[in-house]
């Protein structure tokens, strides 16, 4: 192969590289310099590294050759590269240690979205149809209103409530773990999370930030099934992986009214008075004043009262 494209396509072996002169050879950053990402992200950085740092190494070997290469060149240029002491194989080990880190972090950053999103979804997961009959009632709650629902709770609460949320439900999780671990199995790991006390807490202070975001109970009503139709284009997997669904139009309105105050009634039901246990009503008055009664009983006049489900 040869930079002209026909002698590419012979695929003769005494092909040659071509260079276009020493200034045409690629400027390397240093890796001291490279702005690491999370995750896949920072490994194709460290891919693209290195990736570039042969290139630079073909550059010096068509300097060498007088400006051009053949496939033997390459190929032992390839071979010596692989091998490479020194600098390279230090910035290796380095990429190892990285890639491992952020792929660690990563899989915190999911750990984090999981607890605080399951403590979300555990207020209503029992509405979750579980035969083939249930699912096929029009008014069923599926897992198909997932992605966007969790779409309006951070539009709600905020991106810095959500990552404090989720930094929480994480820290609860991990003591929670720690508490079965000498009993040798986790298979009630997330059982055991639900019952948790400060668990508890949190989701009824979570519950009470979005009920006083219904203050506006009409306006915020309409956005709310607006958000949740909008959003249908997904389909839930699984608790964090969905796919795009084809052929299914962003105004086609699936979330009705009904469903509206069927899934809002249960996700709320933990504000309940009766319901509310003494540790939260002092906790929730702590935080939010005298203001939660009103707030609180309003939102159920208007879930279970006046604007009940047809």
């Amino acid at each position: 192969m040869s930079g002209n494209p026909q002698q590419g396509q012979s695929g003769s072996s005494t092909g040659q590289l071509q260079s276009g002169g020493a200034s045409s050879a690629p400027q390397i950053p240093q890796a001291e310099h490279i702005l690491y990402t999370v995750g896949a992200g920072h490994c194709r950085v460290l891919g693209n590294f290195a990736v570039q740092a042969f290139v630079q190494v073909l550059a010096e070997k068509i300097r060498e050759r007088g400006g051009a290469i053949n496939f033997e060149d390459l190929k032992d240029s390839l071979a010596k590269f692989a091998a490479a002491a020194g600098p390279l194989e230090v910035y290796y080990k380095k990429s190892f240690e990285d890639c491992f880190v952020s792929h660690e972090r990563a899989r915190e950053l999911i750990k984090r979205q999981n607890a605080f999103s399951r403590m979300l979804v555990h207020n209503f997961s029992e509405m979750f149809p579980r035969t083939v009959e249930q699912r096929a009632d029009p008014n069923a709650i599926t897992r198909d209103i997932l992605p966007a629902f969790f779409t309006a709770m951070k539009l709600i609460l905020g991106d810095d409530k959500v990552r404090l949320f989720e930094r929480e439900t994480a820290e609860i999780l991990d003591a929670v773990k720690a508490r079965l671990m000498p009993t040798g199995t986790l298979a009630n790991l997330w059982k055991e999370y639900y019952k948790d006390p400060k668990l508890y807490l949190l989701n009824v202070r979570v519950l009470y930030m979005v009920a006083a975001y219904f203050k506006r109970w009409d306006v915020r009503k309409q956005w709310f099934i607006s958000v949740m139709n909008n959003e249908h284009l997904t389909q839930s997997l699984a608790s964090n992986a969905y796919v795009v669904v084809e052929g299914r139009s962003v105004g086609t309105v699936r979330f009705t009214e009904n469903k509206f105050y069927l899934l809002l009634r249960q996700f709320f039901l933990k504000l309940n008075p009766d319901r509310l246990s003494e540790d939260a009503k002092k906790m929730l008055r702590a935080e939010f004043g005298t203001e939660i009664a009103q707030v609180i009983s309003s939102l159920y006049f208007n879930l279970t009262g006046a604007k009940k489900a047809r």
